[in-house]
């Protein structure tokens, strides 16, 4: 019985140290490209320019901007991407200059701690850097902030839908959304106890009913979740949908449009590339 007893003592210490080095850890695990190692010369591609944004804490935020090919001026709003935790600049560019081959000129920046981007991450401070680079670009274009298009995939949704309702932009594309990060963690299997102690919230579904069902403001959203997608369930991206519908059928506000994209056999990883034929027939109607 003393065996016994002292084995479940020992099994109960394993789980509470595993416990809280997750949650001290958790920077990591939310932003595992914060373990991609710097180069000293990131190969640039030729039609990228790159922008380093100082922050009001001193942290430099690196930005790609990209143009499209010939073109001067603005055809169509310029679009903000927010990439997902394991990406960066670099890593997330294939996808950032498909938008740029339709006619919008691109912005996309690597978070605080990420790659060329200075500092640590922290809920906070992500959100005041999108604030700030936001604001830049719609400086830098002469446009209300508003116009400019946000873009969010996966963690990036978090950003997203901050930016939506600080800014009442018009338009909103989401990848792969979650409700909130905690109750993505209490979905998890394992880690759903420790959803409390997460210090991340991003909390999507009231930020973006807040933005949406504001009275006479128009807004446009594509949001594409794939039915096999194992990181963030389905279930996430169909219940933030189902809320913004509830609202907008209830307020029968034409100017309130929602474009659901729901691929039967796409993962997490393949989302844009499997919804890409209707996303970019959408976005021709925003040219």
């Amino acid at each position: 019985m003393v065996w016994l007893i002292v084995a479940l003592i020992g099994l109960i210490g394993v789980v509470v140290v595993w416990a809280v080095v997750t949650v001290l850890l958790q920077d990591v695990k939310i932003l595992p490209a914060l373990l991609i190692e710097r180069r000293e010369d990131p190969v640039i591609p030729g039609d990228v320019s790159r922008i380093s944004l100082p922050t009001d804490d001193g942290v430099l935020i690196d930005i790609w901007e990209s143009a499209p090919p010939g073109q001067e001026g603005l055809r169509a709003p310029p679009i903000l991407f927010n990439h997902g935790n394991g990406h960066t600049n670099a890593l997330f560019w294939s996808y950032q200059s498909r938008f740029r081959t339709l006619g919008f000129h691109t912005y996309g920046y690597d978070y605080r701690g990420v790659a060329y981007s200075s500092g640590w991450p922290s809920e906070r401070g992500i959100e005041t850097d999108a604030a700030a680079i936001l604001t830049m670009i719609a400086e830098r274009h002469g446009i209300a902030p508003s116009e400019v298009i946000v873009m969010g995939i996966s963690l990036g949704s978090g950003p997203a839908c901050y930016l939506a309702e600080k800014f009442k932009t018009r338009r909103l594309i989401l990848y792969t959304p979650y409700l909130s990060l905690p109750e993505l963690v209490r979905s998890m299997a394992g880690v759903g106890a420790l959803a409390p102690f997460v210090w991340y919230k991003f909390p999507n579904r009231a930020r973006l009913i807040s933005w949406f069902i504001r009275p006479d403001e128009p807004r446009e959203v594509i949001l594409a979740h794939g039915k096999d997608d194992t990181v963030i369930p389905f279930s996430h991206g169909e219940k933030i949908v189902t809320e913004l519908e509830r609202h907008y059928f209830s307020e029968s506000d034409a100017s309130k449009v929602v474009r659901f994209l729901a691929p039967p056999r796409a993962a997490h990883d393949e989302i844009i590339e499997v919804t890409w034929a209707e996303v970019s027939e959408e976005l021709q109607k925003w040219l």
